[in-house]
């Protein structure tokens, strides 16, 4: 802590500020990878090909789907940016087209 301190006391803001252009770890569940996989299961599998006894996905089902899956936690939230950024749009308000 006393590091910051004396960073900040020499440089300013500029002394403490993360130097890396995008701070944290880098999202794994938006990898083109994951995102290409992410795809070919809305559009190629049901729900039921898993063991769920849906015939649709739902971002719901899909995130507690690839949170098994990738074992990380995947909310329905970050299931919803990827499904737009692919997009891939839906048939009604709870299931994927």
């Amino acid at each position: 802590m006393y590091g910051w301190i004396k960073k900040y006391r020499e440089y300013n803001l500029d002394g403490i500020r993360n130097k890396r252009k995008n701070g944290g770890r880098k999202p794994v569940i938006s990898t083109h990878k994951n995102k290409e996989m992410i795809k070919d299961i809305v559009l190629n599998e049901s729900p039921r090909t898993f063991g769920y006894l849906k015939n649709t996905w739902s971002i719901r089902l899909l995130a507690t789907y690839l949170s098994s899956l990738l074992e990380m936690n995947v909310s329905p939230m970050q299931t919803w940016r990827i499904i737009q950024d692919l997009g891939i749009v839906y048939k009604n308000s709870q299931n994927l087209n």
